[in-house]
């Protein structure tokens, strides 16, 4: 897209980057006889673009004054605003002002494409750009794309400068191009220099030989956007001709893209000279201080020599083109030589001072100079001595040494320029001091010491060279340290029993050691720093300490007190305070062992004061090894489960494996007990969190045993205090079993089951006397359920009623009755009666009655018979059968039965149902009663005649029990069959 508007173009340059460093150099002064000839090329070579850089071209109809060579817009800002946002013009510059009316404005490119470098100050450099009709730009895009550019003058030496920038079209790109360029001499020899070239966008690069070749709108009809003379920018580049390659014809150079972005190389000037330099500048002689004489290679055809010597702040890394007209550089002194005379020297020179010498050379004709060739130089600085290692005499003083000789090149004391030294003493080493400085006196001036100094205490010796009456050395610094406060040697520990410990050291005999600073520590806590409250003077190398809590840690630390100072690190000795004596304990006893539980015991021990013992350590395990000495948690509460290693704390001397909610034991298994006695216990350190402690114990003690594999009966059971109704059963106890069944009857037979008891003691109550009991009782281990065998255990309740028998008497007598008498016998719950013609007791009674009165009824009259009595005390006891004749009267007579009631029971034996017939129709209470005395029926009679069912119950012999108010009772013996 070309399009004839203006002179030059520099087409389609686009807003898009930031920065990147180039080749800075000096500024030169003007000189005349250098001319800075724009070059053009051989046509068809090298530029065949006509664009910096191409992106999006979105173009926008404007009014009149079109002069500008061609519009891009930028890629951002929306196409509903005709998508102008950021865009340039080039060629005169043009900014909007109102409905497209565009007003030039200045700083552009100028309308000619003669562009002045700004990077240099050389009014003559400049650069004239191609026609925009023509190509103007080798644009290099690729690595390594490379062209030559043949120049059409051919008859010029000298420096080159390249005017281009690197373009990529990305918006605020900072990306760089690098390239090596190949200058081309008509000789056929070369020079190659490496170049680097920052975007044109980069607001900040380095060098721009042009800025503001363009500018920014917002929108059209918008403000101007005040960046213009700022972006987009060109850059130049200088490639200095070695001194050598003067006089020999350029003819071209080659560039060639090495890497980076687009490069884009816009044109090329010669600095044309060709008078020739002076190729080499010779390194200075006689340098010192203060003189120097400087010497150069000699130009053939020279008529003379112009020089310069300009001193600078720092060496310049890159040597300017020319002497200085203004700062950093001040010229010092100039001058000039004929053609014979190729060196100069310098005696007021300025020791430790950066200097540039420049020279040119002047030609024959004398009317043109050579370019500048130029060379650095520093004078060296007044000598400062050498110094020797500072060396620490004692606590109190330090010796520093130096020496006179100094290196190559440096003023020594045999050197005139130097008149003495002077030395000062500070405790700063980074500024030297202002006062106190000190002449050393022949011949002991190569060193010096001090004393009555501070121990331990950093110094430094400032030491300068007198060189001449205005200038001495920089001053140097060498630093030394007082021998620190020594130490008290080692600690040691001669006394350690409970409560008491002493300690020594070696001491010092250090002068400055005035005494020791000790501080004991519990555990291996570091004291506060000394001097402090936990520290104390002593001038003696021993303390002893007395009331110390045995089992401790205790630490020592021990200074030597320098009285300024004290021991940098305190010498220490730690040691554990012993324990008094614990008493052991016996061996433990192991009892009562069953499937999940035992029973162990141990003795007390003793231990009198300071230390008796205060608990006991018991641990039951399936190893031989006693638990380890961990306890975690609350001393006072057990704390963990003895088969994780650990052990309970217990004031008892008993203990049970099965309490404190531990599992119990496993059948089948070997346990070891481990009892010991525990007499103090202390913590280390005493403030951790949560607390470490230790204790004073006995040895451990073990035993051991196996449970198991099934459930154990008990021990035989001990049955004591027997009476006639009362027994007490006590049997051993077994732990972590659920209880014991015991059942009690006279059969020595096992029974089924009984009751579940979890004790192991037993008051039986209710028992009959004079009766053989079997005690029944096996273990219950588990749920299972899991029963032991029986064990059944006799035992007799002894009689009560082996005293006298009852003595009855015959109080009435009838023709069919008769009424029966006796007294009250002890401890007699009821008495059998029976009335016989025979004086045979009978087998079964005919009635039993709780009262000392009986009735006989239903006999025949005129008859013998015997009155038969016996008392019950229980089923099993009773007094024995005793027997009185009587004869029943004859029909005629008169009953005489007052005092009692007639009762009459039948059938007598029963099948099914008996009745009582109640003569008299009294009001009262019937019962039936088995022989063991416990009720089975009881009821209140209304009628005369009462109907009882005996169907419920076994055959046997059973009472029936009539009473009215617990008087006028009466028994009656029926047999159920």
């Amino acid at each position: 897209m070309k399009r004839n508007l203006t002179s030059f173009s520099l087409k389609r340059l686009m807003y898009k980057g930031l920065a990147c460093a180039g080749i800075a150099l000096a500024g030169t002064s003007a000189i005349a006889q250098t001319t800075y000839v724009p070059m053009t090329f051989t046509a068809g070579k090298g530029f065949k673009y006509d664009v910096v850089v191409e992106d999006t071209v979105r173009t926008v109809l404007l009014q009149t004054a079109k002069v500008w060579a061609d519009t891009t817009f930028g890629t951002t800002g929306p196409a509903a605003n005709l998508g102008i946002n950021d865009w340039y013009l080039l060629g005169p510059n043009y900014y909007a002002q109102g409905a497209g009316l565009q007003v030039p404005i200045n700083g552009a490119l100028p309308a000619n494409g003669n562009i002045v470098s700004a990077q240099f100050g050389v009014p003559q450099l400049n650069y004239q750009l191609a026609p925009y009709n023509a190509d103007n730009s080798l644009r290099l895009q690729t690595n390594p794309l490379f062209d030559t550019l043949k120049f059409v003058n051919t008859t010029l030496t000298g420096d080159v400068f390249i005017l281009g920038a690197a373009a990529d079209g990305t918006d605020y790109s900072t990306a760089t191009a690098n390239a090596t360029v190949t200058l081309l001499f008509a000789n056929g020899t070369t020079q190659v220099a490496s170049l680097v070239f920052p975007n044109y966008t980069d607001s900040t690069g380095a060098g721009p030989a042009r800025e503001g070749i363009g500018r920014v709108n917002g929108a059209v009809g918008g403000a101007q956007s005040g960046r213009v003379n700022r972006w987009p920018r060109l850059y130049d580049r200088r490639i200095a001709l070695a001194p050598a390659n003067y006089g020999t014809t350029l003819t071209g150079v080659r560039i060639q893209k090495t890497s980076g972005t687009v490069l884009n190389i816009m044109g090329v000037t010669v600095a044309n000279n060709n008078c020739l330099p002076v190729a080499t500048i010779n390194a200075p002689t006689g340098l010192t201080i203060t003189t120097a004489t400087i010497s150069w290679a000699a130009v053939t055809g020279s008529a003379g020599y112009d020089w310069v010597l300009a001193s600078y702040p720092t060496l310049p890394a890159t040597l300017p083109l020319a002497p200085p007209t203004s700062a950093p550089g001040v010229i010092v002194t100039s001058g000039s030589t004929t053609a014979a005379v190729t060196s100069t020297s310098f005696s007021t020179l300025v020791p430790g001072t950066n200097y540039v010498f420049f020279v040119r050379s002047k030609c024959s004709s004398g009317s043109s100079e050579s370019i500048w060739n130029s060379r650095g130089v520093t004078t060296p600085v007044c000598a400062t001595p050498v110094f020797n290692a500072a060396v620490p005499a004692t606590t109190r003083s330090l010796t520093f040494s130096w020496r006179k000789v100094g290196t190559s090149g440096v003023q020594t004391v045999n050197s005139p320029l130097h008149h003495h030294f002077e030395y000062a003493l500070s405790t700063n080493g980074t500024t030297a001091p202002t006062t106190g400085w000190t002449t050393p006196a022949p011949p002991n001036d190569t060193f010096v010491t001090f004393n009555n100094l501070l121990v331990c205490r950093q110094y430094y010796l400032w030491l300068r060279n007198y060189c001449t009456a205005t200038e001495y050395t920089q001053a140097a610094a060498k630093g030394g340290v007082t021998l620190c406060c020594p130490t008290p040697g080692v600690v040691n520990n001669s006394i350690n029993t409970p409560g008491t410990a002493r300690f020594g050291w070696p001491g010092s005999a250090d002068a400055a050691v005035a005494g020791y600073l000790y501080s004991l520590q519990i555990g291996t806590a570091t004291p506060v720093p000394s001097p402090g409250p936990q520290w104390i003077a002593t001038p003696d190398t021993f303390v002893v300490f007395n009331n110390l809590n045995p089992g401790q840690q205790y630490t020592l630390f021990v200074r030597s007190n320098c009285t300024d100072t004290v021991t940098v690190t305190p010498q220490t000795r730690t040691i554990i305070n012993p324990f008094y004596s614990c008493d052991t304990t016996g061996r433990p006893r192991i009892t009562n062992v069953n499937l999940h539980g035992a029973q162990i015991d141990w003795n007390a021990g003793y231990t009198p004061s300071p230390e008796p013992i205060k608990w006991y350590n018991i641990a039951v395990t399936t190893s031989p090894t006693p638990p380890a000495n961990t306890l975690v948690g609350d001393p006072t509460l057990p704390a963990h489960n003895p088969p994780a290693n650990r052990y309970f704390r217990i004031k008892d001397t008993f203990f049970h494996p099965t309490t404190l909610n531990l599992p119990p034991l496993t059948g089948g298994v070997l346990y070891y007990v481990h009892v010991r006695a525990e007499c103090d216990t202390v913590y280390r350190p005493p403030y951790a969190t949560p607390p470490v402690f230790t204790s004073n114990w006995g040895p451990w003690k073990t035993d051991t045993f196996r449970t198991p594999v099934t459930c154990i009966e008990p021990i035989t059971p001990v049955i004591s205090n027997v009476t006639s109704h009362t027994a007490q059963m006590d049997w051993n106890l077994y732990w972590g079993i659920q209880g014991y069944e015991y059942y009690i009857d006279e059969f020595a037979t096992p029974p089924t089951g009984g009751t579940l008891i979890s004790f192991n003691s037993l008051n039986a109550l209710n028992l009959n006397s004079n009766t053989d009991y079997w005690f029944h009782l096996r273990t219950k281990c588990d749920n299972v359920p899991n029963f032991s065998p029986w064990t059944n255990t006799p035992f007799h309740t002894p009689a009560l009623c082996n005293l006298a028998p009852p003595n009855p008497s015959l109080t009435t007598i009838a023709s069919t009755s008769a009424v029966f008498n006796w007294a009250t016998v002890p401890n007699a719950t009821r008495y059998d009666c029976a009335v016989t013609t025979s004086s045979t007791p009978p087998v079964f009674p005919d009635a039993t009655v709780t009262i000392g009165t009986y009735t006989a009824t239903g006999l025949t009259p005129n008859t013998d018979y015997y009155f038969h009595l016996q008392a019950k005390c229980s089923p099993n006891d009773s007094t024995g059968w005793t027997s009185i004749p009587f004869k029943t009267d004859w029909p005629t007579s008169a009953s005489t039965i007052h005092n009692g009631v007639s009762v009459l029971v039948y059938p007598n034996p029963v099948n099914d149902e008996v009745t009582v017939d109640i003569q008299n129709n009294p009001r009262g209470t019937l019962q039936v009663i088995d022989l063991t005395g416990k009720v089975l029926y009881s009821t209140e009679t209304r009628n005369q005649k009462t109907t009882i069912s005996m169907k419920p119950y076994a055959a046997g012999m059973y009472m029936i029990k009539y009473f009215v108010n617990n008087t006028n009772m009466q028994m009656i013996r029926v047999q159920k069959l």
